[in-house]
């Protein structure tokens, strides 16, 4: 009987930690769609800038660094539908092959 409660015990602690490593991975896309979600691109663009692959501390790491422009007051902006990038097409992002939600297995 103990032998099966900890197995039991132990099953049901790989599942709650698969699914809160899910959830996490939800949570900062999730996150990234909404800071994006101003910005005037088309939707495949910025699917591909929320689901690629989470580095660093902060939201985006350097993949967003890739895409920013400089502007004329030093500061940095997400080039607009209008003005095609320079620095980087947005087709060359590095693309997570994880669904943004999945089924828990």
């Amino acid at each position: 009987k103990l032998f099966a409660a900890v197995e039991f015990s132990v099953d049901a602690t790989l599942r709650v930690a698969r699914f809160v490593s899910r959830a996490i991975g939800g949570t900062v896309t999730s996150r990234r769609l909404l800071w994006l979600k101003q910005w005037q691109a088309d939707m495949r663009h910025k699917r591909r800038l929320a689901t690629a692959p989470f580095k660093g501390d902060k939201l985006f790491g350097e993949v967003l660094d890739m895409v920013l422009l400089d502007s004329k007051d030093k500061g940095k902006v997400l080039p607009s539908k209008s003005l095609p990038s320079p620095k980087m097409n947005l087709d060359q992002l590095p693309m997570s092959d994880a669904p943004i939600i999945g089924p828990l297995k």
